[in-house]
């Protein structure tokens, strides 16, 4: 499964953020959110990605990304 991700996927490389987060573990995943233009940051821990510190990039949980792709 991860060998046909990776050939799959694309490959991105985050920038380093201005500001640290509260969780600084979870900072390669806003950086690479951000680098990818992705539309959301997709994740249980909401709470460890402040709007303030998320340069514009809008974290939602996982049920409310499923609901809002929907009809």
């Amino acid at each position: 499964l991860l060998a046909l991700i990776d050939a799959s996927a694309i490959h991105i490389h985050g920038a380093l953020l201005a500001e640290r987060l509260p969780d600084q573990d979870d900072e390669p995943f806003l950086e690479v959110a951000i680098a990818g233009e992705a539309d959301a940051l997709v994740t249980g821990n909401v709470r460890h990605f402040p709007a303030r510190l998320a340069q514009g990039m809008r974290s939602v949980r996982p049920a409310a990304f499923v609901a809002s792709r929907r009809g």
